[in-house]
């Protein structure tokens, strides 16, 4: 329960709490693997997190001391291309550093089994594929109804390609999870989509990422510090978007064309970041524009989200598959100012979402209408008509009531 990732699983188990069910959420030790852990009220539910041996935990274990070598070109050698080849190949893919976890999981449940407890509900988010290959024992071991979520895809997974040898195991172990789940669910209308090429299309279901409202609302109303116009990218980096450039061409653009922009304007980014990041500012002499925070704690990030003129985005330039938006991009909905979305096709689902809220501007793939808006909103700002009535449904709560509904809707037929 302590990552961006997390939010949607603590979602549902706080909404099941609110229907009746006692919840436990059965997930591993985070062995230092989290830098700044999210503050989740849990007091309505049972968290139970088990230990395993971590084979990568060696690896990462100076994360908080990576993280920040991200602002320069990052360590070269044998481990940074491992670092990367892992990032791209095999995280959340098998093998993957939580299988460990698994025997012990199931150890966890016999012993619940022998004093007597049972769960009529199962529900498993994907990834890693750990939590699926654990929701399909417990399935099987209890007899109950089996609820598995696919934040992203797997197989298909667009950033993770898996390897080889172990991608035909991964199909077969993914085929039991499509025809064994009770109801199968996924947080877009494009991921939806593509499950339904394997998974029966009955079982689908789209419940929508979301907003932590109780979390971000407390930052309402908090002032940005300084005189400048401030833009903000709160999130992971990552430069398999292809868009970034687009973006910081405009702002090298805009640089050169309005004398002392320095003076008046500050681009801020906060979270992961891959190493091209700091190389894009730097190759353009953006650096006295553009600031490289890092991971900060999630109230100073909720701060500068909930507080900034202009949220910036970047969508995909040529997406494998529609349907990919990132939790981020509801937050962003439900935060105060416009949002500028750069990358991705006129009706890309992000694009189009943001048209939908009224949220702001899509740029797409062109660097001349992405200079455009950066020039707008120096000069006059760029106007926002957010629609409350339709962000209102892409909050946590809704997306727990809907899944709710769902499984009462099935479990009843």
């Amino acid at each position: 329960m302590d990552s961006t990732a997390s939010e949607r699983i603590y979602a549902f188990a706080k909404g099941l709490h609110k229907q009746g069910y006692e919840v436990t959420v059965l997930t591993t030790h985070k062995q230092k693997q989290i830098v700044f852990p999210f503050e989740h009220d849990t007091s309505s539910f049972k968290v139970v997190s088990l230990p395993y041996f971590d084979p990568l935990s060696l690896l990462f274990r100076e994360k908080k001391a990576i993280v920040e070598k991200t602002e320069g070109e990052g360590s070269r050698g044998v481990l940074s291309f491992f670092k990367e080849f892992y990032r791209t190949r095999m995280h959340n893919r098998l093998p993957s550093r939580t299988d460990f976890w698994i025997t012990t999981a199931m150890k966890w449940l016999r012993r619940k089994k022998r004093s007597g407890e049972h769960y009529d509900l199962i529900l498993s988010s994907y990834g890693p594929p750990a939590a699926h290959l654990i929701g399909l024992y417990a399935k099987r071991y209890f007899q109950s109804f089996w609820v598995a979520d696919f934040r992203d895809l797997w197989t298909n997974n667009h950033f993770c390609k898996g390897l080889p040898f172990f991608r035909t195991i991964e199909q077969r172990l993914e085929r039991a999870v499509f025809k064994e789940a009770d109801l199968i669910t996924t947080v877009s209308d494009g991921l939806a989509e593509v499950l339904k090429e394997e998974a029966p299309t009955s079982k689908i279901h789209v419940i929508p990422n979301g907003f932590n409202e109780e979390r971000l609302s407390t930052q309402l109303g908090k002032k940005k510090r300084g005189h400048k116009k401030r833009i903000s990218y709160v999130g992971t980096y990552f430069k398999e978007h292809g868009s970034s450039p687009l973006f910081f061409d405009a702002l090298e653009k805009l640089m050169h064309e309005e004398e002392g922009l320095h003076e008046k304007l500050e681009v801020r980014f906060f979270g992961r970041f891959h190493p091209e990041l700091s190389h894009h500012v730097r190759k353009r002499g953006l650096d006295n524009i553009v600031q490289v925070h890092g991971l900060r704690p999630q109230e100073e990030a909720d701060r500068e989200l909930m507080s900034t003129d202009l949220l910036l985005f970047f969508d995909f330039i040529a997406p494998p598959y529609q349907g990919i938006l990132s939790s981020k991009l509801f937050e962003y909905l439900y935060a105060p100012a416009p949002i500028l979305s750069v990358g991705g096709k006129e009706k890309s689902s992000v694009n189009q979402l943001i048209q939908k809220c009224s949220a702001g501007v899509a740029a797409g793939n062109c660097t001349h209408t992405t200079y455009n808006a950066l020039k707008r909103f120096l000069m006059e700002g760029i106007p926002t008509e957010k629609d409350p009535s339709i962000i209102s449904e892409y909050s946590r709560n809704h997306a727990s009531e809907k899944l709710h509904q769902k499984i009462e809707a099935l479990q009843c037929t």
